[in-house]
C-alpha cells in the first residue's frame, strides 16, 4: 500500500512540475473513481486511513505546485495583447487540414510546419514572434514547435479518415474497459478495471 501511495504522489509531482492544470483535475477525478468501489463495497478503517493519508499527500503536492502555477499566470500576464501561442499552433494545424483533408502524411507535421518545406504554415509562428517584438532575422524557423493538441496532430497528419479510425479505437477501448469493470464489479479486479477506464478517459481528454 505504501508503494501505491508513493506511485500516486510521484505521479502528482510530475503533473505539477509540467504545470498541466487540466491533468491535475483529471488525475484527482481518476484517483477518486478508482478508490470509490473499495470505499463503497469493502470499507474498513485501514482503507480510510490510506485515503486520508493520500488526500493529505495530494494537498501538500498541490500547495508546493502553487508557486509554479502562479509563475505561469504571471508569464501570461506579461504577454498581454499577444495571441496565445497554443492557439496559434492550433490554427496552423487547422490550415494544414483545410489544405490537405487526407493529411500531410504520418510523422510529417514537423516537416511541413517549418522552413523550407512549409513557408505558408511557418508564417503563423513568424507572425506570432513579430507580434512579440522579436527580431525575425535572428530566429531559426527550420524546426518549429508542434501543436500540443494530439487530436490536431492526428487531423493534420492523417486527415479526417485517420481521425475517424483513431476515434473508433478510443470508443472501443472505453466500451471494453467499462463492460469489463461492470462484469467484475464485485471482485478486486473490478477496481483495477475501473482504474483502467479512468486512466483511459484521462488520457483521451
Amino acid at each position: 500500500m505504501l508503494l501505491l501511495l508513493g506511485a500516486v504522489v510521484g505521479a502528482s509531482i510530475i503533473i505539477v512540475l509540467t504545470q498541466a492544470r487540466g491533468s491535475v483535475l483529471f488525475f484527482c477525478l481518476a484517483s477518486a473513481l478508482t478508490l470509490s468501489p473499495r470505499i463503497l463495497f469493502q470499507f474498513n478503517w485501514k482503507l480510510l486511513g490510506f485515503v486520508l493519508l493520500l488526500s493529505f499527500s495530494l494537498l501538500m503536492v498541490a500547495l508546493k505546485g502553487h508557486d509554479s502555477i502562479e509563475n505561469r499566470v504571471e508569464a501570461a500576464r506579461l504577454d498581454e495583447g499577444v495571441p496565445d501561442f497554443r492557439k496559434v499552433l492550433d490554427q496552423q494545424a487547422a490550415a494544414m487540414l483545410r489544405d490537405y483533408p487526407l493529411g500531410v502524411g504520418w510523422n510529417n507535421y514537423a516537416v511541413v510546419n517549418s522552413l523550407p518545406a512549409g513557408p505558408a504554415y511557418s508564417k503563423f509562428i513568424e507572425d506570432y514572434q513579430a507580434a512579440r517584438g522579436s527580431n525575425l532575422a535572428s530566429l531559426d524557423f527550420t524546426h518549429n514547435p508542434m501543436t500540443e493538441n494530439l487530436y490536431w496532430v492526428i487531423l493534420a497528419e492523417t486527415g479526417y479518415l485517420g481521425m475517424f479510425a483513431y476515434s473508433s479505437f478510443m470508443l472501443c477501448s472505453l466500451l471494453l474497459a467499462g463492460r469489463a469493470a461492470w462484469l467484475w464489479r464485485n471482485h478486486l479486479c473490478g477496481g483495477f478495471l475501473l482504474g483502467l477506464l479512468a486512466a483511459l478517459i484521462s488520457v483521451y481528454l
